[in-house]
């Protein structure tokens, strides 16, 4: 009986260790965690090189005297010393060169005698894309100087002895005097001839409404600001002239 007992024993001992081995890979299959999802990791963000700005010119054609600085590009057209014709974006220095032909700098040559009176060089200058100067050089025409032309004003004038000779911006006619305006001449010998007698006969009128004293036909020349320079006798003669007698 004891032998039967322990093979019985035996038997029942190892059907539970299966049954216990058989149970703990069954635990552990069903609580087996899940492979994670396969995540792709994010790219990195695309880059692109930074583009370099383009390498624009800008051209001018300048008109400078030699105690000035050249201009930057975005100063004003004109001022002391200098006047500029803006030409835009430029290929290169010829390009620039090509484009500032005499007639822009004889276009601009007014701009910069208005408020400048020394002689000036004509020039080509060259730009960077912020206005700042990289060349210069001269004209195509050459380095020469260039005098402002000298603006003149004629006038035929009838003054009696008492009274002091009109500025050219004074009226026409006044105490002591009257005159006709000529307009730019080139120098007094030109404003000489075209103040021909039959021009003072027709001043001699308003001069006498106003005045009785015996006067003088006269010639003046003034200059750009209506300042008298030279003065001379007609070219009929000094002498004077009475009104004529009213009866």
């Amino acid at each position: 009986m004891k032998s039967i007992f322990k093979k019985v024993m035996l038997i029942s001992l190892s059907f539970f260790a299966i049954s216990t081995i058989f149970t703990g890979l069954t635990i552990a299959q069903t609580t087996k965690k899940p492979l994670g999802e396969i995540r792709q990791l994010p790219l990195p963000a695309a880059t692109t090189s930074p583009t370099a700005k383009p390498n624009v010119s800008y051209g001018a054609c300048v008109i400078r005297d030699g105690y000035t600085s050249l201009p930057g590009y975005n100063a004003a057209d004109s001022g002391k010393g200098y006047a500029m014709k803006k030409m835009g974006t430029v290929v290169d220095y010829n390009d620039a060169k090509s484009k500032c032909i005499d007639p822009i700098y004889q276009q601009i040559t007014s701009s910069y005698c208005a408020t400048n009176t020394n002689p000036a060089q004509w020039e080509v200058a060259l730009y960077d894309k912020d206005g700042n100067y990289k060349t210069t050089g001269c004209a195509q025409s050459g380095c020469n100087n260039h005098a402002c032309p000298v603006v003149q004003y004629g006038a035929c004038v009838i003054r009696d002895g008492y009274t002091s000779l009109p500025g050219y911006n004074a009226a026409d006619s006044g105490k002591g005097y009257a005159m006709k305006k000529m307009g730019t001449v080139n120098d007094y010998n030109d404003i000489k001839q075209k103040c021909i007698d039959a021009v003072y006969q027709s001043l001699t009128p308003p001069y006498c409404q106003t005045n009785t004293n015996p006067a003088q036909w006269e010639v003046a020349l003034y200059d750009k600001d209506g300042n008298f320079k030279t003065t001379g006798c007609a070219a009929s003669g000094c002498n004077d002239h009475a009104c004529p007698v009213v009866r």
